[in-house]
């Protein structure tokens, strides 16, 4: 049977967490404490017992001014015994079904190249492609990188990507994205120089900085950059903007409620 959760669910969706993920308890706690709804959590029961679940966070795709209702779909598991029947598949289709049903769109970032051949047939399209390339440090404006609030990242992210396409976080759902982030090594500065003001995530490699999602103007960047040292930085597979650079997200994939649904079923 396919449902959404209850309370009632939670030590069940505990452990299905801790055995999927691996995650330490009191990152669990704190998900479950502070970022879980029933309403935005599909769960398989088979026999009264919850072997599978997919959580929906709330969000926006915004494209060209339009801020689209969606779902980004995040810590989809299932037990290890009740794997390999087919119980992943059918999950996504039904929570396929809901998001037709509610008009609203589905994203999420596979973590594995493996997976986008799963979510492909269920009607998943690859979206959000980016480019790397290597920027060398040249002198630049003084330059200052500093710690920075997620109510300044979302503020930055509204200001530089509003004409872009790119996800709309709130904050509660932005701040677990930011602590699974930063559990990864990730580290968010504040740019500031006399070129404005904005962000930018990275992560330290061997011997450079990978700068994975920023807000700035070409200016600024270049000008992080000079504080970084050499940097790799993703942007669009449009390239760079004489002036502004937009970049969002990390490569994944976009479900459509504009497509027709497919039959939903459940398993006995």
């Amino acid at each position: 049977m396919f449902r959404f959760a209850t309370n009632e669910d939670l030590p069940a969706l505990y452990s299905l967490w801790s055995e999927a993920f691996g995650d330490p308890p009191n990152y669990i706690h704190t998900f479950y404490a502070t970022h879980f709804s029933p309403s935005f959590t599909a769960v398989c029961e088979l026999n009264g017992q919850v072997c599978a679940m997919a959580n929906l966070l709330p969000s926006f795709l915004c494209v060209n001014g339009s801020h689209l209702p969606a779902r980004y779909i995040y810590a989809v598991a299932t037990l290890k015994s009740f794997r390999g029947k087919g119980i992943g598949s059918a999950l996504m289709q039904f929570v396929a079904n809901y998001l037709n049903q509610s008009s609203l769109y589905g994203y999420l970032s596979p973590a594995e190249k493996r997976l986008y051949d799963f979510y492909r047939p269920l009607g998943f399209v690859e979206a959000f492609a980016l480019q790397k390339q290597t920027l060398s440090p040249s002198f630049r404006s003084p330059c200052s990188l500093l710690s920075i609030t997620n109510e300044e990242i979302l503020s930055l992210r509204e200001q530089f990507f509003s004409s872009s396409g790119y996800a709309a976080w709130s904050l509660s759902s932005f701040s677990l994205i930011r602590d699974d982030i930063e559990g990864e090594t990730g580290q968010f500065f504040k740019i500031c120089s006399q070129n404005g003001q904005g962000y930018m995530l990275c992560y330290k490699l061997k011997e450079k900085w990978l700068i994975a999602e920023f807000a700035a103007s070409h200016d600024l960047l270049m000008d992080a950059v000079s504080c970084l040292g050499s940097a790799e930085v993703y942007s669009p597979c449009c390239g760079f903007d004489e002036n502004t650079v937009f970049t969002g997200m990390t490569l994944g994939q976009v479900f459509s409620p504009d497509k027709p649904a497919w039959l939903g079923y459940d398993l006995q």
